[in-house]
């Protein structure tokens, strides 16, 4: 097995299987298999290709304005992530989830002077990332009463 560097990864089994250890997030693997007998090796198999889980994005970041009471929420796009996954918590443990392909969401929040925790994740085919975390405190909405 190698990486995209060409750094040479193995493992060694008696069974149909065996666990690399230390794989790095947002990498594309080479897989070549082949028996091993004592002194004798067989021919390499033909290659497959394999992505690892996608990092967590990086740059999170959460801006309040207070004035409108909506919470703009951004990170910075990772190149192998298919989509995001942004997931808002407050202190009851009430959860929100938003899927996004985007790098971008506007939000808002439901009581005013909460801290939220912020957690987002990549996601590609079927693999979620560790997720990157932050919090933010809903601001106080500004009431217009026009005269």
């Amino acid at each position: 097995m190698t990486d995209g560097s060409q750094g040479l990864l193995s493992c060694s089994s008696a069974t149909t299987s065996c666990t690399v250890p230390n794989l790095k997030c947002g990498q594309r693997y080479t897989v070549v298999v082949s028996y091993h007998l004592e002194n004798c090796s067989s021919v390499p198999s033909q290659p497959i290709y394999m992505d690892s889980v996608p990092c967590g994005p990086a740059g999170v970041q959460a801006n309040v304005d207070c004035a409108s009471g909506v919470v703009n929420i951004s990170w910075s796009a990772f190149k192998n992530a298919t989509g995001y996954i942004a997931v808002i918590s407050d202190s009851n443990n009430q959860i929100t989830r938003y899927n996004t392909t985007g790098t971008k969401l506007i939000v808002t929040p439901n009581v005013c002077g909460e801290v939220y925790t912020l957690k987002v994740m990549s996601i590609n085919q079927s693999c979620v990332s560790f997720p990157t975390e932050t919090t933010f405190k809903e601001g106080k909405r500004n009431i217009f009463i026009p005269f």
